[in-house]
């Protein structure tokens, strides 16, 4: 399993992808650009 965190935009949101070798989750996006939903 594989997790990683992203920080985002001027409120500094943290979002969480959660992954394995065939399906992956994003946790608490926030707000998305085009760039953070590629």
């Amino acid at each position: 399993m594989i997790i990683k965190k992203f920080t985002f935009n001027s409120f500094q949101e943290n979002t969480y992808v959660v992954s394995d070798n065939q399906k992956c989750m994003i946790i608490d996006p926030g707000c998305s650009t085009q760039e953070e939903e590629e």
